[in-house]
């Protein structure tokens, strides 16, 4: 399974900080499947206002429909010095037949 997050400002960024998730479904409630360990990437001189985190990988096998969505929350670091939280999520669960490998 694959989780890709883009952070992108209407200033150029140095890099971007985030922390970032994939939720499931159980008994109705929203529990985290896997927790990504914290990733940094900077921004490049052809888009100085993005920065792409497209390496984000978990295994998983074929098994059951689970649904799931991706969640990532940091910080960019602006050109000019500031640093801005960031946050977001892919909104709507999707059903895939697969589960999440833990180790």
């Amino acid at each position: 399974m694959k989780l890709n997050v883009t952070s992108t400002c209407n200033l150029p960024q140095n890099y971007t900080e985030i922390t970032s998730s994939i939720k499931k479904i159980v008994d109705n409630r929203q529990v985290t499947a896997h927790a990504f360990k914290p990733e940094s990437r900077d921004s490049n001189i052809k888009s100085p206002n993005i920065v792409f985190f497209h390496e984000l990988y978990i295994a998983c096998v074929r098994g059951p429909e689970i649904s799931y969505r991706g969640e990532a929350t940091g910080y960019a670091y602006l050109k000019d010095g500031r640093k801005v939280k960031v946050q977001d999520s892919s909104k709507e669960f999707i059903a895939v037949p697969c589960a999440i490998v833990t180790r």
